[in-house]
């Protein structure tokens, strides 16, 4: 029979107040975005050519908007290499919300590198597609800017 690891009810109170209020902000920003859909479309519209002639701004803001994956995908990797390090999930110190079995050795170095493969995905699928991108549909598109502007 595995070794348990007691619920620390400080953890579950924390974690059930961060999954709270990011679940709050979310529904704010999707009703925000919502309400100014037409005046954000309008400028948009408005700036155009300024966009695309600056692919980097359309990169940025797609950077900006993929920032909170980047951060979890960072946490994830530095938390299976913790596991990894120790031998040990979860690891020692580590606070859980839940009572849960202790995995040792090899169980634990293979839940690690799993946590690792997360990471990578969110970061590889995430990443090399948002500059590609930009620039490409900025050189796309502001070729068909110009076209339009001079006939």
């Amino acid at each position: 029979m595995p070794d348990i690891q007691k619920a620390d009810p400080v953890a579950r109170h924390r974690a059930l107040l961060i999954i709270s209020v990011a679940a709050l902000i979310g529904v704010a920003v999707v009703l925000l975005l919502e309400h100014y859909r037409p005046k954000l479309e309008q400028l948009l519209e408005d700036n155009a050519e300024v966009l695309l002639a600056r692919p980097e701004i359309i990169a940025a803001a797609f950077l900006a908007l993929m920032l909170p994956m980047y951060v979890a995908a960072i946490h994830l990797w530095r938390h299976g290499t913790v596991i990894v390090a120790s031998q040990r999930f979860p690891p020692p110190g580590q606070p859980v919300v839940r009572d849960t079995a202790i995995l040792a050795g090899r169980m634990a170095v293979y839940r690690g590198r799993i946590i690792q493969a997360l990471a990578l995905a969110r970061i590889s699928h995430r990443d090399p597609g948002c500059w590609r991108r930009a620039r490409v549909s900025g050189r796309r598109a502001g070729a068909k800017v110009v076209a339009v502007a001079t006939t």
